[in-house]
């Protein structure tokens, strides 16, 4: 039988389906999609939010599949139920969800161009958050946006169906006063700016020029994605009550997503901070996946086979440090604040500054 999803996509099966370990589904013409994850202390929600991700009606359309869990350093088991159900894990530096994304998405965009090797493969990024609240059976329906031409899609929960008690009224009044004031700076329609699920485009993600610390994340990317006249829609997505205690603090959250709805808006594209990449290095990467470079932690490893090449063309990488020094630190490579780990596709010898670690 073939879904509704299928046949906007063109119909049949994938020539491999299945998934492999490390969260990846084998590679298919009709391209890849990554779904991350953020989360800081959701042992609870993350399970059953990977268990919900329509993975087969994906594969029969056709594409491949791949799971980051964006890692704000938990102290719980959220990284343990990740990682039990195939999901690569990327653990950030520092705080915040805005830099934890900023830092995932550098990632996860460099190490798939240095995978594909020039592929033509299409690719779609997707993220919505770890804690149960939006819902993952609607991943195959932003796919499908993003297929048919859409640079970047955002979920609406004030036109999909709201669980009872899912918004405060304080919350609700705010997001309809921030999407108000989006609408009056960047002249467009937008019905809920301050939504965590969102699609892109692997062209567009590339584009939008990010400098969110915080919850101000979606408004960044929001603010972004209009100034960088990417093509957006808006879907219908359904709201849940969220598994575990809530995070935001509504009054100072509100106050610094206006704020940088205001900025973006007046500073433009290109502001002087914002980049379409973040340099911070994160606290470690765990990628089983086999198509990947790997830089960061992986805990079967010995400390210094802190890349592993599984496949593709590549026979050596160094790990090149900055003139700002840095440390290696058992299996994970850390970074201070101004600290940069560059990858390089050369060889050399290894001195003070480089460290090269050839692929066994």
């Amino acid at each position: 039988m073939t879904t509704k999803f299928e046949e906007a996509m063109g119909g049949g099966h994938s020539e491999e389906s299945g998934a492999n370990p490390g969260g990846r589904s084998a590679r298919s013409s009709r391209g890849h999609v990554v779904i991350f994850l953020p989360a800081l202390n959701e042992e609870h929600g993350i399970g059953p939010v990977m268990d919900r991700i329509p993975r087969a009606e994906l594969e029969a359309a056709g594409y491949s599949v791949s799971v980051w869990v964006v890692d704000g350093s938990s102290t719980d088991r959220t990284l343990e139920v990740g990682r039990a159900r195939g999901a690569n894990v990327f653990i950030q530096e520092g705080r915040g969800k805005g830099n934890a994304m900023r830092q995932a998405f550098d990632h996860v965009l460099r190490t798939r161009d240095y995978a594909n090797g020039g592929s033509s493969d299409r690719e779609f990024y997707l993220m919505l958050d770890a804690d149960g609240t939006y819902p993952p059976e609607a991943v195959p329906e932003f796919v499908e946006a993003l297929a048919s031409g859409n640079d970047v899609v955002h979920g609406s929960r004030f036109r999909g169906r709201m669980e009872d008690g899912a918004m405060t009224p304080l919350n609700a009044i705010g997001n309809r006063v921030l999407s108000t004031l989006a609408h009056l700076l960047y002249r467009v329609s937008v019905t809920d700016v301050c939504t965590g699920m969102w699609g892109f485009s692997a062209k567009a993600l590339r584009q939008i020029r990010l400098e969110a610390t915080g919850f101000d994340l979606e408004a960044d990317l929001f603010g972004s994605a209009c100034l960088s006249r990417a093509r957006r829609h808006e879907l219908a997505v359904d709201y849940a009550a969220r598994i575990g205690p809530p995070k935001l603090i509504p009054l100072r959250s509100g106050l610094q997503i206006a704020l940088r709805l205001l900025t973006r808006r007046l500073n433009g594209p290109y502001t002087n901070g914002g980049q379409a990449a973040a340099c911070t290095t994160p606290k470690g990467i765990e990628a089983p996946s086999p198509d990947r470079f790997v830089i960061g932690r992986r805990e079967s490893l010995p400390p210094l086979q802190a890349v592993q090449h599984v496949g593709g063309s590549w026979n050596e990488l160094d790990l090149r440090r900055n003139n700002h020094g840095g440390s290696f630190q058992g299996t994970d490579w850390r970074g201070q604040a101004g600290h940069e780990y560059r990858d390089q596709t050369q060889s050399g010898s290894t001195n003070h500054e480089d460290l090269s670690v050839r692929s066994g």
